[in-house]
């Protein structure tokens, strides 16, 4: 439906590939659902947007669930790879 490449170059520095991916992923599979529902002659929205911080929204993002580290015991810490 759409092309990704930009996004991705934009975003692969920031976010690392595989977290770029999954957010393209992730926002395929919303959309993809709509245009189905529709389709179907259900009434539905667009996907969501979450809004921005100083709107009083929460910041977000998908990381793959190999893609970060955890580590519990008397001090915790949680590890995730940027860029």
């Amino acid at each position: 439906m759409w092309k990704t490449a930009d996004y991705r170059k934009q975003y692969v520095g920031v976010l690392g590939s595989a977290t770029a991916q999954q957010v393209i992923r992730k926002n395929s599979e919303a959309w993809r659902s709509f245009f189905a529902a529709r389709e179907d002659g259900g009434d539905t929205a667009p996907p969501g947007y979450w809004g921005n911080e100083d709107d009083g929204r929460e910041l977000r993002t998908y990381i793959r669930n190999d893609q970060y580290t955890l580590e519990t015991g008397e001090r915790s810490r949680l590890e995730i790879p940027v860029g």
